[in-house]
């Protein structure tokens, strides 16, 4: 059997055991990626209907784009295959939608720099970014705050649970 692995496939079963032993931190951060790894490409399958369905409760972390997407803060070309995924996971009651308290901080940075730099936009001109969507979608700095203010409840109205890092 040893005759069908590469030594990098021997270097990479080593590097994941010594991150179970010395560092279970970024152990578990990788595990977490090899599970996201494997439903994504069920979900990508042709034919989804080919795989067992049969999950058992998996947290699914989003990040901040795709939390801007979810709540439609990015242009609609961006943010509507991001809404398609949402409400599929959704659906799915096995799927538990959650943002780490950090990457809500990020977001929230992220707005508070709109409040800065949104004089330097403006409606009609279409400019690919955040900034630019929310001057087109007529925001002021007061809505901009406003948000911020309810960005947590606008979040679990979502049905996303926030999880706190004590890192952060």
């Amino acid at each position: 059997m040893q005759d069908k692995f590469s030594q990098n496939d021997f270097y990479l079963i080593e590097y994941i055991k010594s991150a179970k032993e010395q560092k279970p931190e970024s152990f578990a951060t990788l595990e977490k990626i090899f599970y996201g790894s494997i439903i994504s490409t069920i979900l990508l399958k042709k034919n989804i209907s080919e795989t067992n369905k049969n999950f058992n409760t998996t947290q699914i972390f989003f990040d901040t784009n795709f939390m801007f997407s979810v709540l439609n803060l990015h242009y609609s070309y961006i943010y509507k295959p991001a809404k398609e995924l949402f409400e599929l996971l959704k659906l799915n009651k096995k799927f538990q939608p959650k943002v780490f308290d950090f990457t809500i901080q990020e977001m929230v940075g992220v707005l508070k720099g709109y409040i800065k730099e949104s004089y330097k936009y403006f409606p009609n001109v279409k400019v690919d970014s955040i900034y630019g969507n929310l001057k087109s979608q007529g925001w002021t700095v007061e809505d901009c705050i406003r948000f911020i203010s309810k960005i947590e409840q606008k979040i679990y109205d979502l049905g996303i649970k926030i999880a706190i890092n004590s890192d952060s």
